[in-house]
């Protein structure tokens, strides 16, 4: 066990941030490309099972796992990432940022934290107090835009019962924020009553300084 501490987890995990979540990215991009059987489409259950398979395969030939930084672990029929004994799991959030325990909804697709590890704790004074332990991990956890069909954001949180304690978000902002376009309108030419006016005007002028003259 390691007592939960921002600093220790800023140590030991962000210098892997970016590549975790080019991991996260690329297993659902992945996961995009396979088309449902027979048109139909998958349940939550089926997909949180293809992220969770696809994730550990690019983890297990990433850099910081070939060269000993740290490596994956088997936990009941799922894994967990230690990184220097830090334990990760990988799960899909809610809105909130929150593992969630209810498979039925297929927008929450969180098959390891509900049916594959604990269950959720009724209060958030439990035993292992503010340990990351494999009863108690961190999560990369990533959550989906309104359509479902693109991610809104990667973050790495720490869960205690059914209250998000702490989270960070580690990946490009820039590049999952939706920027609407909005189209510069091109400059106006002045109208040809305007320029009209203008040439009148002048003539006027000089009809004028003429006379006086």
């Amino acid at each position: 066990m390691i007592k939960f501490d921002p600093s220790i987890i800023e140590q030991k995990v962000a210098p892997h941030y970016h590549q975790i979540s080019e991991i996260v990215k690329s297993a659902f991009n992945d996961f995009q490309k396979i088309p449902a059987v027979d048109g139909v489409e998958y349940n939550g259950m089926a997909r949180a099972w293809i992220m969770l398979c696809k994730i550990k395969d690019k983890l297990s030939k990433a850099n910081f796992v070939l060269n000993g930084n740290a490596s994956i672990e088997p936990y009941y029929s799922t894994f967990l990432l230690n990184i220097e004994g830090i334990k990760i799991s990988f799960n899909k959030l809610d809105s909130n940022k929150r593992k969630s325990s209810d498979t039925s909804n297929d927008s929450l697709m969180n098959l390891p934290y509900s049916i594959i590890q604990l269950p959720l704790f009724s209060s958030e004074e439990v035993s292992y107090g503010d340990k990351i332990c494999e009863e108690t991990p961190l999560t990369i956890g990533y959550i989906l835009d309104t359509s479902k069909t693109a991610l809104a954001g990667i973050y790495i949180t720490y869960q205690l019962g059914q209250t998000v304690k702490w989270y960070l978000r580690i990946d490009d902002n820039q590049e999952f924020k939706a920027i609407p376009f909005k189209p510069v309108p091109p400059k106006k030419s002045p109208s040809n009553k305007k320029r009209v006016r203008a040439k009148t005007e002048q003539k006027t002028k000089t009809n004028i300084i003429k006379l006086k003259e």
